[in-house]
């Protein structure tokens, strides 16, 4: 039976710690990862732990097929849902209520209008109607 052993076994091991030090050193030194050329797989999970994490730092992950936000101090999750658009309904064009309506309701009929007009311009600023 032929020796397995080499001649310098001592040799062997430097030359072993050598490599697992230069590939410590490789690991240290790796720049962090901000890009892929075929995207991100994340796989669904239970909320991680958060709670040894700055309030300011937190995690993203999946959970229940949908990208969950936790923040540190094990604070709550937030689902993250791209944003949705609609269409848009126009604005709200009703006038005067007429002599059948109070001075009040007449008030209350122009802020719902104003306001609701309002949302919809915001939201037309923000892409979520199209």
């Amino acid at each position: 039976m032929p020796d397995v052993f080499p001649n310098d076994l001592m040799g062997e091991i430097r030359a072993l710690q050598k490599r697992v030090e230069d590939l410590e050193a490789q690991l240290k030194s790796r720049p962090a990862l901000t890009e892929a050329s075929q995207g991100w797989i994340m796989r669904g999970m239970a909320a991680p732990d958060t709670g040894s994490m700055p309030a300011t730092d937190g995690r993203i992950y999946i959970k229940g097929g949908r990208l969950t936000f936790r923040p540190g101090g094990n604070g709550s999750e937030v689902q993250l849902r791209p944003p949705t658009t609609i269409g848009d309904p126009g604005d709200v064009t009703a006038g005067d209520a007429g002599s059948t309506y109070s001075s009040f309701e007449q008030a209350l009929m122009n802020q719902t209008k104003s306001r609701f007009n309002a949302l919809l311009s915001t939201m037309r600023l923000n892409g979520l109607i199209v």
